[in-house]
Parts: structure tokens; sequence; C-alpha cells
């Protein structure tokens, strides 16, 4: 009997090999399944950090998802993965360009426009940009303001001085003609005294002459 019963197991095998593959099969679904939920977790964290504006953190998480089996075997969520990837890498740059205008606007708000401006519609950071070209144009125009009303101010105190300065001319002027009437009414007093001081003196001689 313990030899028949050895016989029969050797001569049935298939159960145990139906059961090896099933295992094989669930273990091999188990470890895909678990491969796959890394993945999307991992496309999930690089998206949160992208939207935080950490491209780096985001671009390292999902280049381990792309190098993953079961996306290299597969080819499971590579078009996500590598548009993400893509955005990613834009975004960077992007963000790179919109702090380099930022930057340029603290010292020169001109250039700061300038290279802000050059940040393309469709870029994650041009409504950022946009706003931030509107601030920068506010402080030129208020730079300008300030700059007229300086100006203004000083052609203002110009008008003034030169007021003034017309005024002690004007002044002067008058006190000059006035000085010299009556250095001329002296002139013409002492010439009339010398003409009837001459003519005492002739008048006199012909007297004695005589």
């Amino acid at each position: 009997m313990i030899k028949r019963k050895s016989v029969n197991v050797i001569r049935n095998p298939f159960p145990w090999v139906f059961t090896g593959i099933a295992v094989v099969c669930c273990v091999a679904t188990i470890y895909s399944f678990t491969a796959y939920r890394d993945v999307v977790n991992k496309i999930v964290s690089s998206e949160q950090f992208s939207d935080v504006e950490d491209y780096e953190q985001a671009a390292s998480i999902i280049e381990s998802a792309k190098i993953s089996w079961i996306v290299k075997s597969f080819g499971l969520k590579r078009e996500i993965i590598n548009d993400l990837s893509t955005e990613i890498a834009t975004r960077k740059v992007d963000q790179r360009h919109y702090e380099n205008g930022i930057e340029t606007g603290i010292y020169d708000l001109l250039g700061g426009v300038s290279k802000l401006s050059e940040i393309a519609s469709d870029s994650y950071y041009f409504d950022q940009a946009q706003i931030k070209i509107g601030r920068f144009r506010i402080q030129l125009l208020e730079r300008n303001l300030d700059t007229a009303n300086y100006e203004n101010q000083k052609a203002d105190e110009e008008i003034e001085r030169l007021w003034i300065s017309k005024k002690e001319l004007e002044t002067t002027l008058i006190e000059a003609e006035s000085a010299a009437t009556e250095a001329n009414k002296r002139a013409d007093l002492e010439e009339s005294a010398k003409k009837s001081a001459q003519q005492d003196a002739a008048a006199k001689k012909k007297i004695a002459q005589e």
C-alpha cells in the first residue's frame, strides 16, 4: 500500500505543477502590481514637488520612475513620465529665466522688463512674469514722475533765482542812473560855478586895468 501511494504521487505531478505555477503567477502579479503602484506614486510625488517649484526633487523622482523595470519592459506610464519629465525641465529653465528677470529688475527696471517679456505665453511662469512686469513699469512711472517733479522744482527755483536777479539788476540800474544824474547835476553846478568865478575874475581884471 505504501509503495502504491508513492507511485500514484509520482504518476500525478500535475496538481503540484499547477499549484506552483499559480503561486508563481500570484507572486509575479503582486510584484508587478507593487512596481506599478510605486511608479504611480512617484508620478504623483513628482507632480507635487513640481507644483511647489522644487524641480530638482521632482526631476530626481521622475527619473527613478523612468528606469523602473515595469516601465522599461512594458512601457506602462512611459508617455506620462516623458511628458512630465519634459515639463519639469521646461519649468526649471523658465524659473531660472524668471528669477534672473527679477534680479535684473532690482537695479535695472527696463532690463528686468525686457528679460521677463521673453517668457513664452504658454509657460507656467508667464502670468507671474506679467504681474512683475506691471510692477516694474509702475516703479518706472513713479521714478519718471519723481524726476519730472524734481526737474519742475529745479525749474521753479531757477525761475525764482532769475526773477530775484532781475529785480536786483533793476534796483542796481536805478541806483546807478540816480547816481549818474546826481553826478551830472554836481558837475553842472561845478561847471557853472567855475564859469561864474572866471567871469568875476575877468570883470575884476578889467576894472583894475581901467
